[in-house]
Parts: structure tokens; C-alpha cells; sequence
């Protein structure tokens, strides 16, 4: 499971460098004219939605994984100890 996590968090880092290294440059060089500013006005909320996403479903399968942890629930790794301080 927490594999899982590891995979939906390297996702993550693979969308911001593709955005940031690709996406915007071509953006920027192949529109002109100001047509560039709109389109990245789309398009970056739907990328910080997908980030939301994963992050969101990498939250919850690290904190299945830490039920099978074996550490005890006094490590700050587990959310039950967050939530009991």
C-alpha cells in the first residue's frame, strides 16, 4: 500500500516538472498575441485539481499503510497521534 502512495506522489512530481518544463515554455513561444494568458488561465486549474486528487488519495493510502505499519500508534507517522494530542 504504501507503494501506492510513493507511485501517486512521484505522479505528482512528473505533472509539476511537465508543466513547468514543457507545457508553459511551448505555451509562451508557439502563441502569440496575448493568446497565451488565457490559455494558461484553463488549463492551470485543472492541473492543481489533478494535484488535489493525488494528493488527496496519496493521504489516504499512507494512512491505510500506517494501520499495517508496524510501528506503535505513539509514532507521529500515525495520524492517531495527531489526533489524540
Amino acid at each position: 500500500m504504501i507503494k501506492l502512495a510513493y507511485l501517486l506522489g512521484g505522479v505528482s512530481l512528473g505533472i509539476i516538472v511537465f508543466q513547468s518544463a514543457v507545457v508553459a515554455p511551448l505555451v509562451f513561444a508557439q502563441l502569440k498575441n496575448g493568446a497565451s494568458g488565457p490559455f494558461l488561465r484553463a488549463l492551470f486549474p485543472r492541473f492543481f485539481l489533478i494535484l488535489a486528487g493525488l494528493g488527496l488519495a496519496m493521504g489516504i493510502t499512507s494512512q491505510l499503510a500506517s494501520r499495517q505499519a508496524p510501528y506503535s500508534e505513539d509514532s507521529p507517522w500515525d495520524l492517531r497521534y495527531w489526533l489524540t494530542r
